[in-house]
């Protein structure tokens, strides 16, 4: 009787007030959706258009030839893996490390204290009080250290980059191409000192940048991994990867 009442329900018409809100939405994504597809069209024929017209202006892309450029920079940044800028990268990611496990610490201390006040537990409250207080230095320490190797080795590739182009720009006469046969570069001496200053930082601050991310997912997954099991966090570790990709694809520049 319960199947027959079910299949009754089911074979009732369905009120308009009940299907109108998804009549409704399915309306607005498929007018969205046009609208994106001519939207495209008319970015696509703008483009084409600026082309046509003989205009200069390129986009930046990450690809293949913007990363083999990147490596062969690097190339004359870090010569060799036993120099200097070796061993204040090592710094860095040591100091990274070292920080993420101290603010693991730190909030794990922090709890203890909230709860020695919770249990009104004087001897609790003053043991993780000194603790947290006997911590701090180490910590200015990590951080003293970060901010050092960042800057050191911002210095170091500056030094390494401005030797190599300088060496290049006044051998025989290029310089004297460059300024007044070759007019392809402009300003080549506001190149070789701020532009250079500029991308020696801006690629210390991209490596510290995503050092830090990258450190605490791994993290984060194997202390989920050692608590849950290494199956739940390995699918969202994937999950995250393939919306990641995804996104981005989507929201490629045209």
């Amino acid at each position: 009787m319960a199947v027959l009442s079910k299949l009754q329900l089911l074979g009732q018409a369905i009120p308009p007030k009940q299907y109108a809100p998804g009549m409704v939405g399915m309306l607005a994504v498929f007018a969205l959706i046009k609208l994106y597809k001519q939207d495209i069209r008319e970015t696509k024929h703008l483009v084409a258009k600026t082309k046509k017209d003989g205009s200069k202006g390129q986009k930046a892309h990450v690809d293949g030839v913007f990363l083999s450029k990147l490596a062969r920079i690097l190339k004359i940044l870090i010569p060799s893996l036993f120099s200097k800028e070796t061993f204040y990268l090592a710094l860095i990611a040591i100091s990274l490390l070292c920080r993420t496990y101290a603010d693991v610490y730190m909030i794990i201390t922090s709890t203890k204290i909230e709860a020695s006040i919770i249990d009104r537990n004087p001897l609790l409250f003053a043991l993780e009080a000194f603790k947290y207080v006997l911590n701090l230095p180490a910590i200015s320490v990590t951080n003293a250290l970060l901010k050092f190797g960042i800057a050191e080795l911002k210095l170091r590739f500056r030094e390494r980059l401005s030797t190599h182009l300088y060496s290049q720009y006044l051998k025989g006469f290029t310089f004297y191409k460059m300024s007044n046969l070759d007019t392809r570069i402009q300003n080549a001496d506001q190149l070789l000192t701020q532009d250079v200053d500029r991308f020696c930082d801006g690629i210390v601050e991209l490596y510290s940048n995503l050092s830090k991310p990258i450190l605490d997912v791994f993290l984060y997954l194997f202390r989920l991994g050692t608590s849950l099991g290494f199956s739940s966090p390995s699918i969202l570790f994937s999950y995250l990867l393939f919306t990641g990709v995804g996104l981005t694809y989507m929201r490629r520049p045209v």
